[in-house]
């Protein structure tokens, strides 16, 4: 059976055959870059973090949104009380996200970007049960 440009089927089953290693190495290809990108970048988030202090910065988007300050005495004046914890008394380690790694820092549920400080404050401050 001929089809219309002049192929028959067979010659069609064949030419599909004989593509399909060409397919599956350009799928390869693509898989290797993306592996390869996403290594580089690994690495590089290992440097920042070795580098760098683990703390997260309050210009954060997450930080941001969420008011974060790391020294909450910075906005303690004029702060509402909240759960009847006076807004002074406000701070990340004694907050229900937060858990302690050192008397310094831990981390939050919240602003998962990086360590926040024990003594910080934000937005979604809750009394600790």
């Amino acid at each position: 059976m001929k089809l219309d440009r002049g192929m028959t089927r067979r010659e069609m089953l064949k030419g599909a055959l004989l593509a399909i290693p060409g397919f599956m190495a350009l799928l390869a290809a693509g898989k290797n870059a993306v592996a390869a990108e996403a290594k580089g970048a690994k690495a590089k988030g290992a440097e920042k973090k070795s580098a760098g202090s683990d703390m997260v910065s309050e210009n954060d988007p997450t930080a941001k949104a969420l008011k974060y300050v790391a020294d909450s005495s910075r906005t303690a004046k004029g702060r509402p009380a909240k759960m009847s914890v006076d807004g002074d008394k406000q701070m990340c380690s004694n907050c229900q996200f937060y858990t302690k790694e050192d008397d310094n820092k831990g981390k939050c549920l919240m602003i998962t970007s990086g360590k926040v400080s024990s003594k910080g404050w934000c937005a979604s401050w809750t009394k600790k049960a």
